[in-house]
């Protein structure tokens, strides 16, 4: 059983070591957490049983909360409300969020603008237009790709 530092704690890690870091942030369920130079993000969620819950639905769960703990002063401030999920980008400068089916791109260590939340698509607005994402798939080469995968699945599991 973890003690109640170790429950606190999180792992940041760099490409060349692994440290262990206790933030002074208060017990509660935790999703996702990145870091970049002198801030740790971190999402929040609150408890919640299962009684009312769609198991049907395929709109994601928008009750996060993105928190940003400041390294330096030691602060925890929250970057943006509502959310489903974030990730940070390889080159640690944007964060995207996910909100809902929505995507939404921001400078990694600024708060989202609130004001800017019900604006259309744009650079200004950071919010990504799915609507005008189109894949093209090549068939063949698709199930192709669909038959060997099985075959090398029935070939090492069974």
């Amino acid at each position: 059983m973890p003690n109640v530092l170790q429950r606190r704690s999180k792992l940041i890690s760099t490409a060349s070591s692994c440290v262990w870091l206790a933030l002074p942030v208060p017990e509660a369920k935790y999703q996702d957490i990145a870091a970049i130079k002198g801030k740790v993000f971190f999402s929040q969620v609150p408890v919640s049983g299962a009684l009312n819950h769609s198991w049907l639905s395929t709109e994601p769960t928008v009750t996060a909360t993105l928190e940003m703990f400041d390294l330096e002063t030691l602060k925890c401030e929250t970057v943006a409300t509502k959310i489903s999920g974030f990730k940070l980008s390889p080159d640690r400068k944007s964060l995207m969020l996910q909100i809902g089916k929505r995507l939404r791109i921001i400078k990694a260590g600024e708060k989202a603008d609130e004001n800017e939340a019900k604006e259309p698509p744009s650079r200004k607005s950071g919010w990504i237009a799915l609507d005008r994402v189109k894949l093209s798939i090549l068939q063949q080469a698709e199930w192709r790709q669909i038959y060997r995968e099985a075959w090398r699945l029935q070939r090492d599991q069974f």
